[in-house]
């Protein structure tokens, strides 16, 4: 096991720089010391609310894995439809991807499966992606409005 320690200013020597860090060096340390979860501030960070078929994540932070998430505006998906057939659990998410050729954290809308017992869609943690559940929506038969359960609170689901 080899020792480790940084981060400390690189010095130019000969035209290459004696220190080299990367992104995943600095998330590392700062996963050990900051939870995953969304920043609970007077401002309720990334709270999710619903207006008739359309919800809307409020601005707000976040942290997973060391990695930060910002928003500086409310973010609206476009309306749901509902089922015809069955009620349906849909979540929304943040999504960490940590694959070479997208390499972000983004909000995402996960519909579920309507059926007479709906499953609420499992949230992905695992290689490259881990995702967060802020809330679940609940869509009912020919629905003309959604229920929103914030889940931030639930370190099981948000950290």
């Amino acid at each position: 096991m080899a020792e480790r320690s940084g981060f400390f200013n690189a010095l130019n020597v000969n035209g290459e720089y004696d220190r080299k860090y990367n992104a995943n060096d600095y998330s590392d340390n700062l996963a050990a010391i900051i939870s995953n979860g969304v920043l609970r501030s007077a401002k309720d960070d990334l709270r999710v609310t619903a207006n008739g078929m359309i919800c809307t994540v409020a601005a707000g932070r976040a942290w997973i894995n060391g990695k930060y998430y910002y928003n500086d505006a409310p973010k609206s998906f476009a309306a749901v439809t509902a089922p015809a057939g069955g009620s349906r659990w849909d979540r929304i998410m943040l999504r960490l991807d940590n694959d070479v050729a997208t390499r972000s954290i983004a909000l995402r809308y996960v519909q579920g499966t309507a059926a007479n017992s709906p499953a609420k869609p499992e949230p992905v943690r695992s290689g490259n992606v881990y995702e967060l559940v802020l809330a679940d929506i609940f869509v009912g038969t020919n629905a003309t409005s959604v229920t929103v359960t914030d889940t931030r609170a639930d370190a099981t689901l948000c950290g």
